[in-house]
């Protein structure tokens, strides 16, 4: 399947808050040394972007940004937060995620928050970093994303890193997840408040357009992302037609994208 996206942008003044936050699950009850994870990222870092340190000085800044906030969560004291059942439908933990969440003793939550608009994506870069860093060091197989909702493989975000050290790509950090809601359902974006940004939703549709509309917000939040800016409308080009994304806010929860067929000449 062949698509494209293309934005008419009015740029609304938006005020959302930037949010960023990992989950490592530990096999043991402590957190590696912050020194070790520091050398980790920065002196012994062997991931690049187009031949530089993945995490250079301008992101090793983020380390002392009071916005950053590490914390260390046992198992033995707060059972609740390892229950898998209480992960939202759309996690869908397989039978290895699950495994892999019954053996660790303890997590450690890496989050950045920030109520005032950034001027760069640092923290994009830094903290997807500082989670691998830390489940390397500790032997830890399994990270959680807490906005984009998403169970992360150590293994998998290793070899992502290892093919390409840019870590503030959107596939890294977006999704578009399915929502039943009766007998129709909604695809809605995950990842958008990492930028600042209001996630999308469509109006809910039959079953049967779930893959069609997975693909078109899909391919227009991938827009919004690289342009770092959320428009009136989108054009996505998908199974060869054209469809129009309009694109409104709803109080203060994701924007509303309605789908229309553009129409051709």
């Amino acid at each position: 399947m062949g698509y494209m996206a293309m934005l008419l942008f009015r740029p609304t003044k938006l005020k959302f808050v930037v949010t960023c936050e990992y989950w490592v699950y530990l096999p043991l009850e402590k957190a590696p040394p912050q020194d070790e994870v520091m050398s980790r990222m920065i002196r012994d870092n062997s991931y690049t972007v187009n031949g530089l340190p993945a995490i250079g000085a301008r992101e090793g800044l983020v380390f002392s940004d009071i916005r950053l906030h590490s914390a260390l969560v046992l198992r033995s004291k707060n059972p609740h937060v390892f229950r898998p059942d209480l992960f939202d439908a759309h996690v869908e933990p397989t039978a290895e995620d699950l495994a892999m969440l019954s053996e660790s003793k303890a997590l450690q939550k890496i989050r950045f928050i920030s109520e005032e608009p950034l001027k760069d994506d640092r923290h994009l870069q830094f903290l997807p970093h500082m989670a691998l860093a830390v489940a390397e060091i500790a032997g830890a197989s399994i990270i959680f994303d807490t906005v984009g909702e998403r169970l992360i493989h150590t293994s998998w975000l290793r070899e992502e890193m290892e093919k390409n050290g840019d870590a503030t790509r959107a596939d890294l950090h977006l999704r578009v997840i399915w929502k039943s809601v009766g007998g129709e359902g909604i695809a809605e974006t995950r990842g958008l408040l990492k930028i600042g940004l209001p996630e999308i939703v469509t109006e809910p549709a039959s079953a049967d357009q779930r893959i069609l509309l997975t693909a078109l917000l899909e391919s227009a939040a991938t827009q919004v992302w690289e342009a770092r800016s959320m428009p009136l409308k989108v054009f996505v080009e998908a199974y060869q037609d054209m469809f129009e994304l309009q694109l409104t806010p709803a109080g203060k929860g994701p924007y509303k994208a309605r789908i229309f067929r553009a129409q051709t000449t």
